[in-house]
């Protein structure tokens, strides 16, 4: 699921489930006292694999930061991707007792296809006994045009009631001027 290398950072992969809207909070730079804005959006990936015959499936969030947080406007629900993070952690106490707050800070999101998975991939089948023949296989690659303008990043996305087909930007429709 994730490898280690020496700075902390980790890499996942996965079929990207759900895309949030994007979060976006101003902040003053501490070093020219310029106000800016920092941006993230959340997602989430299913991991799917099989391990001694048996189906595991592992639903991981991330949070997007920065220009993995722009390029989230080019991808879609069913894309596969391969994401580097970094895990962040903050300390506090609750009853006396010390918690930990952890993110898993998406700073990099590739994916080497255009074509969502097929609906059968999404099959829940986790702790099932693999079937012979049943192994997931990627699908061919399909170019999609105009992700950004179909799909804006103001809005959040589920792959229940995503179709990668549908335009849910907010166009009005243009009316046609008649010369009568």
């Amino acid at each position: 699921m994730s490898l280690l290398n020496q700075k902390n950072q980790y890499l996942a992969s996965g079929v990207i489930k759900s895309i949030d809207a994007v979060d976006i909070r101003p902040y003053k730079s501490k070093a020219t006292g310029e106000d800016m804005e920092w941006k993230t959006r959340k997602f989430v990936i299913r991991n799917k694999y099989s391990k001694n015959g048996t189906w595991h499936i592992t639903d991981i969030e991330f949070e997007a930061v920065r220009d993995a947080a722009d390029g989230l406007d080019e991808l879609m629900p069913g894309l596969e991707v391969h994401v580097s993070f970094s895990i962040r952690s903050s300390a506090y106490a609750r009853d006396g007792k010390d918690r930990y707050w952890m993110v898993l800070e998406a700073w990099n999101i590739m994916t080497l296809k255009d074509k969502p998975v097929d609906v059968e991939w999404w099959l829940p089948q986790n702790k099932q006994r693999v079937k012979k023949g049943t192994e997931y296989e990627a699908p061919p690659s399909l170019a999609v045009q105009n992700k950004k303008e179909r799909m804006p990043n103001n809005k959040s996305y589920k792959y229940d009631s995503f179709n990668p087909g549908s335009d849910y930007s907010d166009k009005k429709e243009e009316e046609d001027d008649l010369p009568f």
